[in-house]
């Protein structure tokens, strides 16, 4: 189950069929998006045959929630080596105010 913010709650939406199509053609899973809580749901089928494949599908899903084109998203789901990975500006070193914008800005 994944959580999906807000502000991505549209956006997932209206571009559902070009998401859940590589997931139930490509890696064979069975996926619903749940209005009630808001959430996209994995589950895998008795044709889902790679035992990595919830994963796969998790991180693409992630992906496209972080802010990720669709397009770009499903190269996620073709090569098994690629991961989507995070962290804070402010654990690497503390920044206020103009200084970390700059050092967001530098980073994208």
């Amino acid at each position: 189950r994944i959580a999906v913010p807000p502000n991505r709650y549209t956006p997932l939406k209206s571009q559902w069929p070009e998401i859940y199509e590589p997931i139930v053609s490509q890696l064979h899973l069975q996926v619903r998006m749940n209005l009630r809580t808001r959430a996209v749901e994995l589950k895998t089928s008795p044709h889902t045959v790679d035992p990595g494949a919830l994963h796969k599908a998790s991180e693409f899903v992630r992906a496209y929630l972080l802010g990720f084109a669709v397009a770009d998203a499903v190269a996620l789901l073709r090569l098994g080596d690629l991961y989507v990975d995070g962290f804070e500006i402010t654990d690497v070193k503390t920044l206020k105010g103009d200084h970390l914008s700059r050092a967001i800005g530098r980073v994208a």
